[in-house]
């Protein structure tokens, strides 16, 4: 049992707390923002808040799945290297695996929505495309 306390002491884990921790009140932010754009019709932010936004956003991705990654590799060596979940009580074993997969699953939508803030500020920054020429026949 003196596997248990040491287990629980693995610094990849605290880092993901840390990460999401982060995330959580920057995606709550970002939602009040884009509510009050689309409820209130209160114009966008200029270009370089956009621009910070969607480089904060990829930050927050890479450091989520740095964490995500690195916590489920140590589940991982915990449970088949090691096999010390067989000898400690199945419970921490089995919420490693679920907060790195949660972490995983954060990560996907943090990258999507990274993806998608690119997409949206290079469209809004983009020249419109030059009007098409009438096409009439000429009468004469």
């Amino acid at each position: 049992m003196a596997a248990a306390p040491v287990a629980m002491n693995y610094s990849v884990f605290r880092f993901l707390m840390v990460v999401l921790t982060i995330q959580l009140p920057f995606c709550v932010t970002r939602l009040l923002h884009d509510v009050t754009i689309v409820v209130f019709h209160v114009p966008p932010p200029g270009n370089l808040t956009s621009t910070l936004i969607v480089i904060f956003e990829w930050i927050l991705s890479v450091l989520v799945l740095a964490a995500s990654s690195s916590a489920l590799s140590v589940e991982v060596y915990m449970d088949k290297d090691t096999g010390a979940c067989m000898f400690m009580q199945p419970q921490p074993c089995r919420w490693y695996k679920e907060a790195a997969m949660l972490g995983l699953l954060a990560w996907v939508f943090s990258y999507a929505i990274a993806l998608l803030l690119i997409y949206l500020q290079s469209s809004r920054h983009a020249q419109p495309p030059a009007p098409a020429p009438a096409h009439g026949h000429d009468q004469g």
